[in-house]
């Protein structure tokens, strides 16, 4: 399996456990618990960055989507890549761990710096790795990438829409039209 396929263990923003995060902006990111070892691969191309290790972070993963630095951390292993590398979907680029003082069980940590926050969340200001913008809620943005991949390839015509509600939409109406034709 790969990493994005098992639960979220600990969501965007939340406060707990208690005293662990800043007491503003909380959790920076998602957590998925996952098996160390598990296949880290995205279902887009990026560009590789960086990856460093780091006290609380443990090994540290820098890819680029579009203008967004999208971070893994507590990684067992990265792959050996170099800035520039062009990675494309399904590669894997790392294995999960449990590296770094912050980790507490086996699981990646995802984060997502952008260069524009979240609607009403500015004071979410990051510096991680040497790049600057806002967190946002990878969760949010991982659907909508899937949203319109999938309208891409199903109603190219509609690839343009950004909306995960519009791509949801169009999904449930495409499900209902299959299953109209076979009855």
């Amino acid at each position: 399996m790969n990493v994005l396929e098992y639960t979220i263990s600990n969501k965007y923003r939340s406060s707990t456990p208690k005293n662990f995060y800043d007491p503003v902006k909380h959790h920076t990111g998602i957590d998925i618990v996952c098996p160390t070892g598990t296949n880290l691969v995205l279902p887009f191309d990026v560009t590789f960055e960086k990856k460093l290790v780091q006290a609380e972070m443990g090994n540290t993963m820098y890819v680029k989507h579009g203008e967004n630095i999208i971070v893994f951390a507590h990684l067992q292993l990265t792959s050996p890549f170099v800035k520039g590398d062009v990675i494309k979907s399904g590669v894997i680029l790392g294995l999960s761990g449990n590296t770094g003082t912050a980790s507490t069980s086996p699981h990646c940590h995802i984060e997502l710096v952008a260069p524009r926050p979240d609607k009403g969340l500015g004071f979410m200001s990051r510096e991680l790795g040497g790049f600057k913008g806002y967190n946002i809620d990878p969760t949010n943005y991982f659907k909508m990438e899937s949203g319109k991949r999938w309208l891409a390839k199903h109603f190219p015509k509609f690839a343009t829409i950004y909306s995960e509600q519009e791509a949801e939409f169009f999904r449930d109406y495409a499900k209902k039209l299959i299953e109209w034709s076979k009855s």
